[in-house]
């Protein structure tokens, strides 16, 4: 009976262990549908973060959702006008969803000279990044637990952008999954190496 037991604990243990290891994964660059929350939100805004000396020949844009991403706006980027926040608004029934772009000075966010960018009927939205005027919806992404603070990087020379959030969401695909730690691996690991000794030794005493 106790080597019965033992069998479907170490069983339970191979099932857990596999599914920490399938956490354990390498990414895989997505594409990712972004919206405005439009109900209860008083402001819907996207602060972008990036390393001036890091972008590899790289440009940075948003575009309209299921629309062509070389009509959607630069954000930042060789060449490109250097933007830091997003703001995206919607006054009422019937109107389009825009999205205003402000840059920051001397700490303060100011506005530039881009005409608010016009995502039509409904906010949902794409990033894309751009080199050699070849585009790319799919991207690297890494979230924190409350999914309000994304890091989005792309190409083995990386461009990395920070982006948080307030009142914006992401609708599809699902969440990037959440490795388990290595102590998890290594305490799974371990209790399984006990109850095999011990089934070996109960082995040994019914000989």
């Amino acid at each position: 009976m106790g080597s019965r037991i033992t069998g479907v604990l170490a069983a339970v243990l191979l099932a857990v262990l596999a599914f920490a290891a399938s956490g354990q994964a390498a990414p895989v660059e997505q594409s990712y549908q972004w919206q405005a929350t439009t109900s209860g939100a008083t402001a819907r805004t996207v602060d972008i973060t990036w390393d001036l000396n890091q972008t590899n020949g790289y440009q940075f844009g948003i575009y309209d959702w299921g629309g062509n991403m070389a009509a959607g706006q630069i954000l930042l980027g060789s060449g490109a006008g250097y933007v830091s926040k997003l703001t995206f608004s919607n006054s009422g029934v019937g109107t389009d969803w825009m999205v205003t772009f402000t840059n920051t000075f001397d700490g303060d966010f100011t506005p530039i000279t881009l005409s608010p960018f016009n995502l039509g009927s409904t906010s949902d939205f794409g990033f894309f990044f751009k080199k050699d005027n070849v585009y790319y919806d799919t991207y690297l992404m890494s979230s924190n637990a409350s999914l309000t603070s994304h890091n989005l990087s792309k190409g083995v020379d990386t461009i990395d952008v920070g982006l948080t959030l307030n009142n914006i969401t992401f609708s599809s695909p699902a969440p990037p999954a959440v490795p388990l730690p290595g102590s998890a691996l290594l305490l799974g690991s371990g209790l399984l190496g006990v109850f095999t000794v011990g089934r070996r030794r109960n082995k040994a005493l019914t000989v």
